[in-house]
């Protein structure tokens, strides 16, 4: 394997195998030494992106896939995830107004402006039959979740 690559992981199109596939990121993350919140942040990043996939890919039972890739970078990690379903561009969608009450927001959008604001960069292309998903997430020195209190 790729020395650069810290995470690699292929699911079929279901919901079930997503507990894997997340037990299998927290394991590379204590392996590569991600603090806590590092480790939160890309568990989020993956979990909202692999069920949106999942979710809306499209593809029947037995026939779909997502696969996750995280590499090491410099200052951080590149996030790559790949399925086989429908063209769809998750950052085509206008951000959702935050400043609203639950009540007057649109559904959905959400989860995808999390994904935003947890990386620092974004890209979705379409590749053959293939959607691809590439982020890049910072690793700080410090961070105040980490910072042990429990209190």
């Amino acid at each position: 394997m790729d020395e650069r690559i810290l995470f690699e992981c292929r699911i079929g199109n279901a919901v079930e195998p997503l507990a894997r596939l997340l037990d299998g990121l927290e394991a590379a993350g204590l392996e590569h030494g991600w603090t806590p919140s590092f480790q939160m942040h890309i568990a989020l990043v993956v979990e909202e992106l692999v069920v949106n996939a999942v979710s809306y890919g499209g593809q029947l039972p037995g026939q779909g896939w997502v696969e996750v890739r995280i590499e090491s970078a410099e200052g951080g990690v590149n996030i790559l995830i790949e399925d086989n379903g429908q063209a769809f561009d998750p950052f085509s969608a206008a951000t959702p107004d935050t400043e609203l009450d639950i009540d007057s927001r649109a559904i959905g959008g959400l989860g995808v402006h999390f994904v935003r604001e947890l990386t620092q960069s974004q890209r979705y292309e379409r590749n053959g039959a293939i959607n691809r998903v590439s982020l890049f997430k910072r690793q700080a020195d410090t961070d105040p979740l980490d910072s042990g209190d429990t209190a």
